[in-house]
């Protein structure tokens, strides 16, 4: 349990913090605004279509920029508390000086990050139309 606190601690904060961030700024808009005179609650504003999704926009490219410190930050939990893993491998790897090792790693986790930044624009689509290419 201690490795998977020590690597979501800060990601978990910084996505946290931005969301309240977004629904802040999302709650001043004029259709927030337009909500309030009709009548809305304010829990309903702020967790529905009307200021919630307009807000994932900048979280879910948050989401893709935090991801690589987790992978990264993965590498180093793997090491402090000498779990077996991929981390281990890459650390034994540049040791030994193992080329091929290196390199697969080095590809590995470059295409995971690759595909997690390709979903994340694939949802921002769904999410914020505004942004869909034509």
């Amino acid at each position: 349990m201690l490795p998977a606190l020590v690597v979501a601690a800060y990601p978990t904060g910084v996505i946290a913090q931005m969301t309240r961030a977004a629904l802040i700024e999302e709650s001043g808009q004029d259709h927030a605004r337009l909500e309030r005179a009709l009548g809305f609650g304010e829990t309903s504003i702020l967790l529905t279509r009307f200021a919630l999704r307009p807000a994932l926009g900048p979280v879910l490219s948050l989401i893709a920029l935090v991801f690589a410190y987790a992978i990264v930050n993965g590498f180093l939990v793997e090491a402090v508390f000498n779990w077996p893993g991929l981390g281990r491998y890459a650390a034994e790897s540049i040791r030994s000086l193992d080329t091929p090792g290196i390199a697969g790693v080095t590809l590995l986790v470059a295409l995971v990050y690759v595909l997690a930044n390709l979903v994340v624009d694939i949802l921002q689509g769904f999410v914020d139309p505004r942004t869909r290419s034509r």
